[in-house]
């Protein structure tokens, strides 16, 4: 699933990434909400009841939106309603839930242990716990029910998942951590939340954190 963007637009590609389940189910108010993008209340009701569905994230409710928008103002609506959904074909089954950071080459930064993470703030915590001998798994994924999503990082000898919660000034980013954090406790996952300024003294926040998991 791709977000919305104007030199890429067409028809069936903007038809594949909003998916027949989710045009089929929201058309109506999708067409209201492109009428009228003040509505605000719609796309909170799609955002409510898509996931009380099926659990996806809002970040990935919100490209479906922006794609519906996007064959409205293309004027393509009344077209859209004969043509038919072409599948989605994921690349893998990792691409069911639509992480934000994921947006963010995972090659970007080389850890002390060899491997790669997403940004300056995960290659701290990376570091750090490879410098106290403490094993991880990055971005492994993690089962809510049916949902495949994936965790910052998880300690296998603890069997603790670690999110670092760092983009605080992102809306779509904010709606999609208040979407996954309580999915934790729902499928009784452990979880240590590490946020910007635990990086200060990222030992002593780990440790108290990761006690409360026991």
């Amino acid at each position: 699933m791709s977000k919305y963007n104007k030199n890429n637009y067409s028809l069936s590609y903007a038809l594949q990434n909003i998916g027949d389940t989710f045009w089929r189910t929201y058309q109506d108010d999708l067409l209201e909400y492109a009428k009228d993008q003040s509505r605000k209340d719609i796309i909170e009701h799609i955002r409510h009841d898509w996931t009380e569905r099926w659990h996806m994230s809002p970040n990935g409710t919100q490209i479906r939106i922006d794609w519906a928008v996007a064959i409205y103002n293309h004027g393509d609506w009344e077209k859209s309603i004969r043509t038919s959904v072409p599948d989605y074909k994921a690349s893998t089954l990792q691409e069911s839930v639509i992480d934000p950071r994921r947006e963010y080459p995972a090659a970007e930064y080389r850890c002390d242990n060899g491997g790669y993470v997403r940004s300056l703030s995960e290659l701290c915590i990376a570091n750090w716990l490879y410098a106290n001998n403490i094993p991880f798994d990055y971005e492994r994924a993690v089962m809510f029910g049916k949902t495949t999503a994936h965790c910052d990082f998880y300690l296998p000898e603890q069997n603790v998942y670690i999110e670092f919660w760092g983009m605080t000034n992102d809306e779509n980013y904010i709606q999609y951590e208040q979407w996954k954090k309580p999915l934790y406790a729902k499928y009784g996952y452990k979880l240590v939340s590490l946020y910007p300024d635990d990086l200060k003294n990222l030992r002593d926040q780990f440790f108290r954190k990761l006690a409360l998991q026991n």
